[in-house]
């Protein structure tokens, strides 16, 4: 804006006035603008950056509970272990072989459990050479070792983190003991849900003499 010099000296201070108030307004609207143009990206990144930091802890948050539910599933199903103790045979008085297994049978699981059914697979070799397995199912019998211990059979009720101890006899006919060699004996211990145990014993100690 130009200001003539020579208009009266009240019009020319009003002018002067208006022109130093316009450019005024001018500059802080500039001033305004240019800290729009700023603040926006920078207000839009500090949105951005704690959008970002409540979906991580969100996502960890997750990630934590599905852990922990892992693990509560884990030792609510930790489930059935199995521990041998000894084993020892004998002779019955008709050839038969009996076999007797000492062992402990745990649950590690927050939860109860029964083993349902218990076995003993006999793992041997034809004359042949080749494989077989023979099923033996457990028996009572006098037992003939020098065993502190009860007899145990299925159904076995373990409470959460419990363990029970005893001992298994099984009979092994002696038509298998004729036409095969046994290489391992392997006991087997089933929970009704389906799951399984097992030790495996290659030798066992024969005790002479027995007569049972």
């Amino acid at each position: 804006m130009c200001i003539n010099a020579c208009c009266s000296p009240s019009l020319y201070d009003t002018l002067k006035t208006l022109q130093k108030r316009s450019l005024h307004n001018v500059s802080e609207q500039e001033a305004l603008k240019s800290l729009t143009d700023i603040g926006i990206p920078i207000l839009s990144a500090v949105a951005a950056t704690v959008a970002a930091i409540f979906a991580w802890r969100s996502s960890r948050t997750a990630v934590q509970a599905l852990e922990l539910a892992k693990q509560d599933h884990q030792e609510r199903h930790a489930g059935l272990d199995a521990y041998l103790i000894d084993g020892v045979s004998w002779d019955s008085k008709n050839g038969d072989r009996i076999v007797a297994f000492a062992c402990s049978v745990s649950n590690s699981s927050s939860a109860p459990l029964s083993v349902s059914r218990t076995e003993l697979n006999v793992h041997a070799k034809r004359e042949g050479g080749s494989d077989v397995c023979v099923l033996c199912r457990p028996e009572p019998f006098d037992l003939q070792a020098d065993w502190d211990l009860k007899p145990i059979a299925a159904p076995i009720n373990l409470d959460a983190r419990t363990t029970e101890s005893g001992w298994i006899g099984f009979r092994i006919p002696l038509r298998v003991l004729q036409s095969m060699a046994v290489d391992r004996y392997e006991m087997v211990f089933e929970c009704s849900s389906g799951e399984r145990a097992s030790v495996t014993q290659y030798l066992l100690q024969k005790i002479s003499n027995a007569t049972r």
